[in-house]
């Protein structure tokens, strides 16, 4: 836990938890379209009752709300506390130091990401969503890669874990700007041209990328990298914890999974 950020203040061992994974392959879905790794609701959650709502009382629902909620504190502990500490430290170590205001005020505003004037594809997750998924992401693989991995890289069509990854690399039309982006590609790597990518896959998005093993140079990068989007999300406009909540519950299929059948 020491590795992740926040570690002392999030809940991450929970919103791991709150998740198992189904590695079976799919019996009633004979072509394959939505493949193994897919995030199942905990059977032992199960709703008091059929007709209870799981906006109102299932656990993942209720585990969210509680990530949220810390989350959304420490993100507004750290905008009012924000010194800026690391643009002052870069602008002094550009060639030649960056001493106009103006300059120092354009590192500034890069971090907020409604600056970052991407296209407005609907296709693609807006950048609130990807930087907010994105941490949450990097986080749980720094938590648990051989759970976490196969889902994110391998999830169901609906899902939007690939698609965040994309996003973080720079690709897509509201793809991360290359100041952001540039400082999490060392962690992937191109997979090779013959077989490497399944063209007969049924995903909405493919790469021809994949996040290399999770080493101690890798989990660095991943580290240093949570760092930036968390610095972007306290340097954007704030969102409500509820606005938080509910994106991680649509990024995590939370109202589409099926409760798992596997045996405890």
């Amino acid at each position: 836990m020491a590795n992740l950020h926040l570690s002392h203040k999030l809940p991450w061992g929970s919103l791991s938890e709150a998740f198992e994974v189904d590695r079976r392959p799919h019996l009633r879905d004979p072509k394959n379209l939505n493949p193994p790794n897919k995030l199942m609701l905990r059977r032992t959650d199960l709703p008091p009752h059929p007709n209870t709502s799981v906006e109102d009382e299932h656990p993942q629902w209720k585990v969210i709300k509680h990530f949220a909620h810390v989350l959304t504190a420490q993100v507004a502990e750290f905008r009012e506390t924000d010194s800026w500490r690391d643009v002052k430290e870069e602008a002094l170590e550009n060639e030649p130091p960056l001493t106009n205001p103006n300059d120092v005020k354009a590192l500034r505003l890069r971090f907020d990401l409604t600056t970052w004037s991407s296209f407005n594809n609907h296709a693609c997750l807006p950048e609130r969503e990807s930087v907010l998924l994105g941490y949450i992401q990097l986080n749980l693989m720094l938590l648990d890669d051989k759970k976490w991995r196969p889902v994110f890289h391998h999830g169901s069509h609906n899902s939007w874990f690939s698609l965040a990854f994309e996003q973080l690399r720079g690709e897509y039309d509201n793809g991360h700007p290359n100041w952001l982006s540039e400082t999490i590609q060392g962690a992937f790597e191109q997979l090779p041209e013959d077989g490497g990518v399944d063209l007969n896959r049924k995903d909405y998005y493919r790469t021809p990328f994949t996040m290399r093993p999770l080493d101690v140079t890798v989990a660095g990068i991943l580290r240093e990298h949570t760092k930036e989007l968390f610095r972007v999300m306290y340097r954007s406009p704030a969102l409500e914890e509820e606005e938080i909540a509910e994106s991680i519950a649509r990024g995590f299929d939370v109202w589409f999974s099926e409760v798992s059948d596997m045996v405890e």
